[in-house]
């Protein structure tokens, strides 16, 4: 009886060895496979809000390769699923313009390919050089069709750090330029960390305002992982920045859809 004992206590435990090693190896494959060789070490964030219905984005990383790359993939997302001041679900479509990236080489995507996906990617590096170690990268654009306007407020949300990022961000500060004279406060500011869907105001975050500008740092015990987002809703004044509506608005949401048509028309003619 001692024996049958002893040999289900061994094989107990080689199974829960197994576990351990499988649990162990899983670890490692997620660390490694969100990883993407190099690790966000600060990254700085300025948005600028026009009064004339959009704002620039300034962005600028400081990033550690540890492996040889050539560069960064940089993915915004253009389609969302928003929730207006009446809690009725609107779906959005940004545009972003005037890409920029100082002293790299880099491709983004056409205003066409913008219409017809839910993401726009900036593609960053060089493809017959490779880097390692410490890398600085600088990114600019203009964001257009991104405001809500209710009956009461404009609501400013964007995601600083979204979560198709496959690295961790060890820190994010950003800053918030409204329009001038604005009447805000603290009071007007949320930021919230997390995965998908987290309501929870973070704390997380040290907030001020000084001078006309919003001003958010991360705390020391901050961290952002794969699939996690870092968002700001601002909310603005009514009057405070103009609403540009586009003069045909079904070319705005489905013009691609008639560049669709012209080519197989074209196609059958030939």
């Amino acid at each position: 009886m001692n024996s049958i004992v002893a040999i289900n206590t061994k094989i107990n435990n080689l199974l829960l060895d197994k576990k351990l090693f499988l649990l162990f190896f899983g670890m490692l494959f997620f660390l490694k496979t969100s990883a993407q060789d190099f690790i966000v070490n600060k990254c700085v964030v300025d948005i600028y809000i026009s009064e004339e219905g959009y704002f620039d984005v300034v962005e600028n990383y400081d990033i550690t390769f540890t492996a040889h790359k050539h560069g960064i993939f940089r993915t915004i997302r253009t389609n969302y699923d928003l929730f207006t001041e009446d809690s009725i679900q609107e779906k959005r479509k940004i545009k972003i313009r005037n890409i920029e990236v100082p002293n790299h080489k880099y491709e983004a995507d056409f205003d066409f390919v913008q219409k017809i996906s839910d993401n726009l990617q900036i593609k960053i590096g060089d493809k017959d050089k490779t880097i390692i170690g410490p890398q600085h990268y600088e990114i600019k654009y203009r964001v257009y069709n991104a405001f809500l306007f209710g009956d009461s407020q404009i609501r400013f949300y964007w995601n600083i750090k979204s979560d198709m990022w496959q690295t961790v961000f060890e820190k994010i500060d950003f800053n918030i330029h409204p329009p001038e004279n604005l009447d805000v406060g603290l009071d007007n500011i949320f930021i919230y960390t997390g995965f998908s869907g987290e309501t929870n105001e973070t704390t997380e975050y040290d907030i001020n305002y000084e001078n006309g500008v919003f001003k958010a740092k991360s705390l020391p015990r901050f961290k952002s992982y794969s699939g996690q987002n870092v968002t700001v809703l601002l909310n603005l004044p009514m009057g405070s920045v103009k609403e540009i509506k586009p003069w045909w608005p079904f070319w705005t949401n489905y013009g691609w859809t008639l560049i669709l048509a012209v080519l197989l028309v074209l196609f059958y003619w030939v």
